[in-house]
This record gives structure tokens, sequence and C-alpha cells, in this order.
């Protein structure tokens, strides 16, 4: 099987927040002491600004 590997660009929002919105969830499930419920983890500015950030690579596959 082969992969792409890829960097993110603006356009990989949603699938990315989908999995983030997953993983906060079961944060939330889990550890209710440390996470708060929330409807936005990642906000769409939040992550143009990781991708816009030089100290960040953030990749697909």
């Amino acid at each position: 099987m082969k992969y792409k590997i890829r960097f993110a660009d603006t356009e990989d929002y949603k699938m990315i927040n989908e999995i983030i919105r997953e993983v906060h969830d079961l944060h939330v499930e889990n550890r209710q002491d440390v996470y708060n419920e929330t409807d936005k983890p990642l906000s769409e500015e939040e992550f143009k600004e990781i991708l816009e950030n030089d100290r960040y690579k953030m990749f697909l596959v």
C-alpha cells in the first residue's frame, strides 16, 4: 500500500477539525477535571495561525 504525505493547508480544516473534535470529546468524557466541553476545540482562525507559523509543521498521510 502506498501512502502520500503532504503538508496540511487551509482546505483541510473541516477534516482535521472532525478528528480534533473526536479526540477532544474523549478527553472531556474521561477527564472532566481537566477538559471542558466546547463547540470548537480548534477554530478555523487558530488552524490558519498554526499553518502560517514557521514553528509548526502539520502533515497529512
